[in-house]
């Protein structure tokens, strides 16, 4: 499931892409948001859809550790030509991972005094509800930037941006939907739901007009992913129970 997330789809990706003959700025849009690890909030996203939590933070975690590698390794193997600032990409994971490790360790430490602020899992995927929304507010002025600029070429990528993310959440979920609904849900989640503004921030050069315009809208379909992961589990649920409830003989109902 790590090489799936993690290498399977950037290279699955790139394949497809290449027989499209889209502009290849765009191709690089597409291609620079895939290497990207799952966000931070994957795990406190996943238990408030019932989803494994554990699991998605497993993933999370490994894949951020390599991405300082992993990421550049991509841009030079998919000739993406985009420079990438390795020291700096790797001074902001480890700050994002050590912060996060050093809070975790002080809230374990500190339980007894946070249960007022902190009683249940609900409330702490609360506060990760919160970080999305900070990290949506400090993006919000690329979208405008862009928008303001081309209004037309940026529905165009938006339109992009949600086909993509969508449908690479949804074939992640299909792949793996023999391993039970709350697995491949995580899965669909963790493959759609990437800080692609990491791989932007670690860009050192420019990027090209087209691929900020990309990168910017895919900030809206991963906000709406979990919405989207949701659904598709409670249909996939649904649908199972309906088929065993017409398996299941009149004489035993």
């Amino acid at each position: 499931m790590l090489t799936w997330v993690g290498i399977g789809l950037p290279l699955a990706a790139a394949v497809l892409l290449t027989q499209m003959g889209l502009d290849p700025s765009l191709c690089a849009g597409v291609l620079l948001s895939l290497p990207a690890p799952p966000v931070g909030s994957a795990a406190a996203i996943a238990a408030m859809l019932g989803l494994r939590a554990r699991f998605a933070l497993l993933i999370s975690v490994a894949l951020t550790l390599v991405s300082p590698l992993s990421i550049p390794l991509f841009g030079s193997l998919l000739s993406l030509g985009i420079a990438f600032d390795m020291e700096t990409l790797a001074v902001r994971l480890i700050s994002i991972i050590g912060a996060a490790a050093t809070l975790d360790f002080s809230t374990i430490r500190l339980r007894g005094t946070l249960t007022p602020i902190l009683p249940d899992q609900r409330a702490a995927t609360g506060i990760a509800v919160i970080g999305l929304v900070v990290a949506g507010l400090a993006t919000s002025s690329a979208i405008r930037k862009q928008w303001q600029n081309d209004p037309a070429g940026f529905l165009k990528m938006l339109a992009a941006a949600v086909t993509i993310n969508f449908g690479i959440c949804y074939l992640s979920m299909l792949l793996f939907l023999m391993l039970g609904v709350g697995i491949a849900g995580t899965i669909g989640l963790v493959s759609g739901n990437r800080p692609v503004t990491l791989t932007w921030a670690a860009a050192s050069s420019g990027l090209p007009a087209l691929v900020e315009g990309f990168v910017a809208a895919c900030v809206i379909p991963v906000l709406a992913l979990p919405l989207l992961v949701k659904m598709g589990v409670a249909l996939v649920a649904t649908a199972k129970e309906s088929r065993r409830q017409h398996s299941v003989p009149s004489n035993h109902r």
